[in-house]
């Protein structure tokens, strides 16, 4: 009887210690001090032409176009992929910082219309953020 309420307490520790986690980790999220502004030209996005995008972080809850110098945030491990709406495949798109504004640039050339999905990935004190945007694509 003694192991089975020994291997039971240690069971609902285990539980705990995950559930403590998890919330950790939500509480986390919901704390983030780092937001992504995406934009992108030509806007609207049309098929066959070369869409340049600009992603930048700044300080989360701020009031759009309120950042100034104070609120730029150092990421790193920046990756970005396109991906079809509907869960086809996703290609990485190169992104480099240009460190004059602070922004992370891209550029990609859609050869279909539709919605697509853009995923910009980085890493922050030491975390690992992903933050997902949607572009929608037509014809000439």
């Amino acid at each position: 009887m003694k192991k089975s309420s020994l291997a039971l307490t240690g069971i609902v520790l285990i539980v705990l210690m995950i559930v403590s986690q998890a919330c950790d980790k939500k509480e986390n999220e919901e704390q983030a001090v780092v937001d992504i502004e995406f934009s992108y030209t030509p806007n609207p996005a049309t098929v066959n032409t070369a869409i340049s995008f600009d992603f930048e972080a700044v300080e989360a809850g701020a009031a759009h176009g309120d950042h100034g110098d104070d609120h730029h945030f150092e990421l790193s491990m920046v990756t970005c992929e396109v991906g079809s709406h509907d869960g086809g495949t996703h290609q990485e798109m190169t992104i480099t910082h240009n460190e004059v504004e602070d922004h992370y640039e891209g550029t990609w050339t859609f050869i279909e219309a539709g919605t697509y999905e853009i995923h910009f990935g980085y890493m922050y004190e030491n975390e690992m953020f992903e933050k997902e945007f949607e572009i929608v694509v037509i014809d000439n």
